[in-house]
């Protein structure tokens, strides 16, 4: 049953979604990282049951006209997911998780998540290694920077990185070569000797599986992690069909909630919505604050805001 009111619907989904990554990363390992450990998730989770908060899915409160419950939300699949979902569990609470689904099917590590590996490593100086591995494999770097659209230019202006981290960030995921990307980034973590196998960064089928038994609801976070603002419609159907399905299959119920990749609004069509609607997606999240979306015309169940972890402390 859906809500009486596109306000009352509004006034549910505006804040209380909370974005998570990664949740375990090691300072000592990952010094750039501005993810959560796991301590500091568990505190902050405890912290709002102390405070009296109700938590459910996505889905459970897209339908629900409890505005005050919580929606913690997963992105990515990564396997530090399990154990968060097996603490959750023993906590009664039930959250999202939105993995993807190529990595599942290929057993290969996406551009994005070889840029975490990096980045978290080597902050600034990854931009520095970057052009070093252009050298290297003989690609010209000047051109992978002038491919990065203009209206990709100020995608992270919201984050707190470094100039250099930006513009790596935006080079490789945005340059529109991912093979060539992928050849450069693989080349820097093998020179550094950085593991990057795709059973060491994303959950399994049977881990996935699990995590469903326990009660918490399995989402889509697309094939590939393409953003589907600058994919055909061709390549937005497979992005969202191929994705729902294995992952159906998996865990044997059907997908209903999906998480758009990067979540901006720059990174996200209206143009999607019919697909949705096809594969029997109710609702999807952004990874910000969905005016903008809102003004120009998208619909509020496919466009709802979460707000990012890192971005506030809500243990106050």
């Amino acid at each position: 049953m859906l809500p009486d009111s596109i306000f009352e619907l509004y006034l549910m989904t505006i804040s209380n979604s909370i974005m998570y990554h990664y949740v375990d990363h090691k300072r000592l390992q990952c010094p750039f990282s501005t993810h959560y450990d796991y301590d500091q998730f568990m505190s902050e989770v405890n912290a709002l049951l102390e405070g009296g908060h109700q938590f459910m899915t996505v889905t459970e409160r897209f339908y629900s006209k409890c505005d005050e419950a919580i929606a913690l939300t997963f992105d990515d699949g990564l396997k530090c997911h399990l154990k968060v979902a097996e603490s959750l569990r023993s906590l009664n609470i039930a959250a999202t998780f939105y993995p993807l689904s190529r990595p599942l099917i290929d057993k290969v590590t996406l551009n994005v998540h070889l840029i975490h590996l990096i980045v978290f490593r080597y902050g600034s100086k990854s931009l520095e290694l970057l052009r070093k591995s252009c050298i290297e494999q003989d690609i010209d770097y000047h051109s992978l920077e002038s491919r990065v659209k203009t209206s990709f230019q100020d995608i992270y202006r919201r984050y707190d990185d470094t100039y250099k981290v930006k513009l790596f960030k935006k080079i490789c995921n945005f340059a529109d070569m991912h093979l060539v990307i992928n050849k450069l980034l693989t080349h820097i973590c093998d020179s550094k000797g950085i593991p990057y196998s795709s059973e060491s960064v994303y959950l399994i089928d049977d881990e996935l599986r699990k995590i469903s038994e326990m009660g918490h609801e399995i989402g889509s976070h697309g094939h590939s992690h393409t953003p589907v603002g600058m994919s055909s419609r061709t390549m937005q159907k497979i992005e969202v069909k191929v994705s729902c399905d294995h992952l159906s299959a998996i865990i044997g119920k059907p997908i209903k909630s999906y998480c758009f990749p990067y979540g901006t609004f720059e990174t996200i069509s209206k143009s999607i919505e019919p697909i949705f609607e096809q594969v029997g997606i109710t609702n999807a999240v952004m990874s910000c604050d969905n005016q903008k979306a809102l003004a120009h015309g998208h619909q509020l169940r496919y466009a709802l805001s979460r707000v990012d972890c890192i971005d506030y402390d809500f243990s106050k």
